[in-house]
């Protein structure tokens, strides 16, 4: 990646952002409401995070290198809390996350500023970590169950956690796939309109195989209905 790529990546993030969370409208609802006014806003459903962290599902060291070599921003300024205790190239990779994130949010600020309410609207990345549907959603049932981590706005969790390592330190969980997007609670199920569905497993994790364990061992489908605007299945 070369400093312009980098730079048409961080427009087209700003942008798909500011399209995701409306911008146009809550400017139109909030008059004389600053941009962190909006951005607070638009955390409320994870929207600003979830779309930097859909760009990094499956970065390795090597290509948060390029992040951070095209980045204008300090990767001194990261607070090392963010990866202390994380190897070499995890921390390359948080670093990465973050000078990215900080570019993104510039950018998103200065376009909304000037009136700029986004027109690029980037799809979410398919790779071995993330399945991405975004702009448009799949429907997903995930029958409820002591399995089933409902994250609130943010999606579905399915998790089966990792057995102690020690006694100071848990195993990494043995399984762990977010299914991510607006949810619909059901009496015994929860339907998801999933922007994507992503695995937190170990380096080698595989999200067709994980995905896969998801519906044979705990009845996860993909369904009908119309997915954008609300999961009604």
């Amino acid at each position: 990646m070369n400093e312009d790529e980098y730079q048409k990546l961080v427009k087209d993030t700003a942008s798909t952002f500011l399209v995701d969370c409306e911008a146009e409208d809550w400017v139109k609802e909030n008059e004389g409401g600053k941009f962190y006014d909006f951005l607070e806003h638009a955390e409320y459903d994870g929207g600003f995070n979830s779309i930097i962290d859909c760009e990094f599902s499956g970065v390795d060291w090597q290509k948060a290198i390029e992040y951070i070599q095209c980045s204008e921003q300090n990767p001194d300024h990261v607070d090392s809390g963010l990866y202390e205790g994380c190897s070499w190239k995890k921390i390359l990779v948080c670093i990465a996350f973050e000078v990215f994130s900080w570019d993104v949010r510039e950018e998103a600020e200065a376009m909304l500023d000037r009136g700029d309410y986004g027109q690029v609207v980037k799809s979410f990345p398919t790779n071995q970590r993330q399945l991405g549907f975004y702009p448009n959603h799949k429907l997903y049932k995930v029958p409820k169950g002591p399995w089933a981590i409902n994250l609130g706005r943010g999606g579905v969790k399915v998790l089966i956690p990792g057995r102690r390592a020690d006694i100071v330190k848990m195993a990494p969980p043995e399984l762990s796939v977010v299914f991510d997007g607006p949810v619909s609670e059901r009496p015994s199920s929860y339907v998801v309109a999933c922007r994507r569905i992503y695995t937190q497993g170990g380096d080698d994790a595989d999200i067709q195989a994980d995905l896969k364990r998801c519906e044979e061992e705990f009845g996860v489908r993909a369904t009908r209905g119309k997915a954008r605007g609300g999961a009604q299945g």
